[in-house]
Formats: C-alpha cells, structure tokens, sequence
C-alpha cells in the first residue's frame, strides 16, 4: 500500500519510527523536515512512483497524508 511504502521512505530517510508516522503528521512542524530535505524527498517519491511533481504542488505536501494523496491521484499522469 501507498501509505505503507511512503512511511518506510520517510522513516528511512529522517530516522524516525514508521509506525509513529500518521496521514495527519506534518511534515515541517513534527519532523523537521526543511524545504531542501523537502525537496530531496519529493525528489525519491518521483522516482519510486514513477511521477513528476510540479513546483507548484510541491507546496501544499504538508502532511505525510498529503504525500500518499497526491502520488495515488497523480501516479499514472506524468506531467
């Protein structure tokens, strides 16, 4: 499942727990994320899913739940 597989990816990536990670937890606020571990993020869940996200829409990513939405609606339309 999409949640399950971006949770590893972010656990993996910022050393924290996977099954700490909620669709509700905040990318910025609750792990510190800044906008260039941000953008590598992104950058990882492009290629794992096989999908291009606009600069427009790397904006309104703020939730781990905001992550799982986009890549399930946008994962077969490569922009």
């Amino acid at each position: 499942m999409i949640f399950e597989k971006v949770s590893q990816m972010i656990a993996s990536k910022f050393n924290v727990a996977a099954d700490t990670l909620t669709p509700e937890t905040l990318l910025k606020e609750d792990l510190n994320i800044d906008s260039l571990e941000s953008v590598e993020l992104i950058m990882e869940l492009e290629e794992t899913f096989s999908l291009s996200v606009k600069d427009q829409d790397m904006a309104t990513l703020k939730t781990v739940g905001d992550i799982v939405n986009y890549i399930t609606s946008h994962a077969n339309k490569r922009a």
